[in-house]
């Protein structure tokens, strides 16, 4: 038994030293002036989707274009570092914004795809970091980062099984483990962390789905064994299928690397599809 007034630790603490080390441009983007903070409750009676974007640098801000949902009223982001939910109108809240590339996030647009869809409401949990490894995510210092959203989440009412909620955890990254030549071995084994991480943080039960895409482009160049590492772990229950964004080439990119606004849209519509091919109630 603890002493009677011992601090606990605190369960949002999250580090982050990795994205501080990136030096300029690297601060997770935190500003919520000028947005419109929501109402968090949610309806049972509604579809209401809870969509973590998790990994690198073409899940944070880098879209050349701010893009602002069509549906921007029924769709949410959530910021993990004070648990509250606003608008979107400006860079996402909750991951990087790269200057030089941004504000544009290709969160938004799946989102507006998955209103699209059938979903009446989607709140987005953007927690990417660029410049990853996947075993940054299992073992490193953003291992608890998506246990910290589920946390936040769960503080304001969003917990898996509850009616009406479907957790999403789309991840997109590989393209450093590329540029760093992880092999398949590597990246399968830092992978099956991330996802018993997160299973153990809550992201648990037949509500919750893990979407990995096909992702390793870095300046022209894939990886065939993070490839092979993405393509086998899916399993058809809890982990499945995200985009091909491989297929995606250069005219899709700004940079050889990061996608311009016609990249991100043609990935968005990959990885919708790829969570609609899932099944319902996608």
């Amino acid at each position: 038994m603890g002493q009677i007034g011992a601090h606990q630790p605190d369960p949002f603490v999250i580090d982050d030293s990795f994205a501080i080390s990136l030096g300029a441009g690297g601060a997770v983007y935190r500003k919520t002036a000028g947005l419109t903070p929501r109402d968090q409750a949610f309806n049972p009676a509604q579809k209401t989707l809870v969509l973590i974007g998790a990994g690198q640098s073409n899940y944070v801000s880098v879209n050349p274009t701010l893009y602002v949902p069509t549906n921007s009223s029924v769709i949410d982001n959530f910021n993990i570092y004070d648990g509250g939910s606003y608008s979107i109108g400006g860079p996402l809240v909750g991951t990087q914004y790269n200057s030089g590339l941004g504000p544009g996030n290709i969160l938004a647009r799946i989102a507006q795809n998955a209103i699209t869809g059938g979903f009446d409401r989607v709140v987005v949990v953007p927690i990417a970091i660029a410049g990853t490894v996947a075993a940054d995510w299992a073992t490193g210092s953003l291992s608890d980062r998506i246990g910290v959203a589920m946390r936040r989440l769960a503080s304001r009412g969003y917990v898996p099984g509850a009616t009406g909620l479907t957790f999403a955890l789309s991840w997109g990254q590989g393209e450093t483990d590329n540029g760093n030549g992880t092999s398949q071995a590597s990246y399968a084994a830092s992978m099956a962390t991330v996802i018993s991480n997160a299973q153990a943080a809550g992201f648990t039960g037949s509500s919750c789905r893990f979407f990995i895409n096909k992702q390793t482009w870095l300046s022209g160049a894939v990886s065939s064994a993070v490839q092979s590492a993405q393509t086998a772990l899916p399993n058809g229950t809890t982990v499945f299928a995200g985009g091909d964004l491989d297929s995606l080439d250069a005219t899709n990119r700004q940079d050889n690397t990061h996608f311009n606004d016609t990249g991100s849209a043609a990935a968005a519509s990959f990885i919708w599809s790829a969570m609609h091919a899932s099944g319902a109630p996608y």
